[in-house]
């Protein structure tokens, strides 16, 4: 939305690396969920806008997302609000 700046239903790719943004880089996608989000973006037609996908780096990679481990589970924007315990390991001295 241009005149909020926010991003709706961006598909979200969850690895153990950091990549940079702008940065290109060539990649063997082999997990189906990914695999299918990439061919999805990438068969969308070519005047329908810019081809977004928003990366989250997760320590440990996918095992860690796979681990059943609840500070894994994506939360809604709602959810996190009602958490209480989100700023319990925040560091105030960082910035």
């Amino acid at each position: 939305d241009s005149s909020t700046g926010m991003v709706c239903n961006l598909p979200l790719w969850r690895v153990g690396w950091v990549e940079t943004p702008g940065r290109r880089n060539c990649l063997n996608v082999h997990e189906p969920q990914y695999t299918h989000m990439f061919e999805s973006i990438m068969s969308s037609p070519s005047g329908s806008g810019p081809r977004y996908f928003g990366h989250l780096h997760c320590p440990g990679g996918t095992k860690s997302i796979r681990s059943g481990e609840e500070r894994y589970t994506l939360k809604s924007y709602d959810q996190e609000l009602e958490d209480e315990s989100r700023f319990d390991n925040f560091n105030s001295t960082s910035t």
